[in-house]
């Protein structure tokens, strides 16, 4: 939750946020599929290819409308997912995350209206994860930004 606090003079705080968390019983862990693979052989050695490689999934955020869009009042969100442990690069819109490492299993991306990557109305992060071999994988989040106006 995003939460604004606003004096009776009428003055807005900055957004904060409030995160639940469950902790009742977890659900059963989810098994990975173990990835196919492709024997060749070239001067009597032995490569694997990988043939199979997922397209990143978002954790964060989970609430989706009918439409499959994240709505939201809050200037800030933080996309988060998970990514294949062949991944050695994400980028979301052509910009890649640096603080992601080869070898990573999750990433984060905060979009901010103040740095001008999240706009009123519809927007659309492309996640693009690659991996070694150069396949690139993608998954689309859609986020539909409509700021509390208090002043009305």
């Amino acid at each position: 939750f995003s939460i604004v606090a606003i004096s009776r003079e009428g003055k807005r705080s900055l957004p904060t946020t409030l995160t639940f968390i469950y902790e009742g019983t977890p659900p059963p862990p989810i098994e990975t599929p173990k990835k196919p693979t492709i024997e060749t052989t070239e001067k009597n050695t032995t490569e694997k290819t990988p043939v199979n490689f997922p397209k990143p999934v978002i954790t964060n955020p989970s609430a989706l409308d009918k439409d499959g869009i994240h709505q939201t009042a809050s200037s800030v969100i933080t996309i988060k997912g998970t990514v294949d442990p062949q991944t050695k690069k994400v980028s979301v819109n052509g910009f890649q995350l640096r603080k992601f490492k080869p070898g990573d299993t999750t990433f984060s991306y905060i979009a901010n209206a103040a740095y001008g990557n999240m706009k009123v109305g519809e927007n659309t992060y492309l996640i693009r994860t690659t991996n070694d071999s150069g396949q690139s994988v993608e998954t689309t989040l859609k986020v539909h930004y409509t700021p509390v106006n208090l002043d009305k």
